[in-house]
């Protein structure tokens, strides 16, 4: 944890605001599209895909991914310009991966609560949930970035993506199988989104804002476009983050980012851009206050009846039906509402100056 009360901008002048806001939009679709007021009466767009398809929530983790890599190249290069050594970053590499594992399987516990069997759900096998993924995923991606050049880590990114989708094709899966299936072969993709992340990396340091931006304008227009034409013959396929998978949102992610470097100027002075900066420093924080908030909100119950017992969180779904009129709104309605309180803390963690790596 960082903290200096005395001014915030001197404990955020080595961050940079871009990256922030869009970790901070990343972590807020994230919040949306993992807790819905109800489950089965949400926007479809607001749900993973299951099968073939593409959706707002296909994007997030895989977003996710790819800027834990441009934060790592960024991280690697300014800590070995300051004098570390390329295995003390390993190591910390390693404790950071195995305190992301520990959380993620709490997290991940959180899942069953809107599950009519939720006790026998928390005891069941979850050491491949998405966030224990990211933590394997990113123990693998970070010696290629630590110990080798561009060079080495494009030529694993291709090795990586290809060999992937040859498992894929030789695999016993169906069309877009919709089963989701947790093996340690899913981290493959995860580190190959990590790696593309890195690479960006490389236009983000040695490259003039303007001309970056520029550069990484065209390089996410060709991957998004590529991989719509790609298509064509490999659907998208989110729930094994196929190759096309992998390319549009490396090119979604890359255009975003590039994006937000062209108009910083204008944005940097406003309020929504600068709650959504503090919500980037520390999109874990809020993750996992969100997550605890839900699980809180699942536990606490008001009785209707002597018999019939409902848990704030889905009487507050209830309500905002009748009030709204449609079940899609209030689900949607209950997100906000739990991401407006964990922002909240997430603001207040800004405004002293603290930021909280794990």
């Amino acid at each position: 944890m960082i903290r200096n009360p005395r001014t915030k901008t001197q404990v955020l002048s080595n961050r940079i605001p871009e990256l922030d806001m869009l970790r901070g939009i990343t972590i807020v679709l994230m919040i949306i599209t993992s807790y819905h007021g109800n489950v089965t009466q949400s926007f479809s767009s607001l749900i993973q895909t299951f099968g073939c398809g593409l959706s707002i929530a296909d994007l997030v983790v895989p977003t996710f991914f790819w800027m834990i890599g441009l934060s790592l190249s960024l991280s690697i290069s300014s800590r070995l310009a300051k004098g570390a050594t390329r295995y003390q970053l390993l190591n910390h590499v390693l404790v950071r991966s195995i305190l992301l594992y520990i959380v993620g399987l709490a997290l991940d516990a959180s899942t069953c609560l809107d599950k009519p069997d939720r006790f026998s759900c928390l005891f069941e096998p979850r050491l491949l949930g998405i966030f224990q993924r990211i933590a394997l995923s990113y123990l693998c991606a970070a010696p290629v970035v630590i110990f080798t050049g561009w060079r080495g880590q494009f030529g694993m990114l291709m090795a990586s993506c290809l060999g992937y989708q040859l498992y894929i094709n030789g695999a016993d899966f169906q069309s877009c199988d919709p089963t989701y299936r947790r093996t340690l072969v899913t981290i493959i993709p995860g580190m190959s989104l990590i790696l593309a992340g890195s690479l960006t990396g490389f236009f983000v340091r040695s490259l003039c804002n303007v001309r970056g931006s520029q550069v990484l304008t065209i390089l996410g227009t060709m991957l998004t476009f590529g991989s719509l034409a790609l298509n064509l013959f490999i659907p998208f396929y989110f729930q094994q983050l196929n190759l096309t998978a992998c390319l549009v949102s490396a090119g979604v992610a890359t255009l975003l980012f590039a994006a937000l470097k062209m108009t910083a100027s204008r944005w940097l002075g406003n309020s929504w851009a600068a709650l959504l900066v503090a919500v980037g420093q520390n999109p874990l924080t809020l993750y996992i206050v969100s997550a605890l908030l839900y699980l809180s909100s699942h536990a606490i119950g008001v009785h209707q009846s002597s018999d019939d017992w409902i848990s704030i969180w889905h009487y507050g779904w209830s309500i905002g039906t009748s009030l709204l009129g449609q079940p899609q709104l209030a689900s949607l309605l209950m997100s906000i509402i739990l991401l407006t309180a964990s922002a909240g803390i997430a603001w207040v963690l800004s405004r002293h100056g603290i930021v909280i790596k794990i």
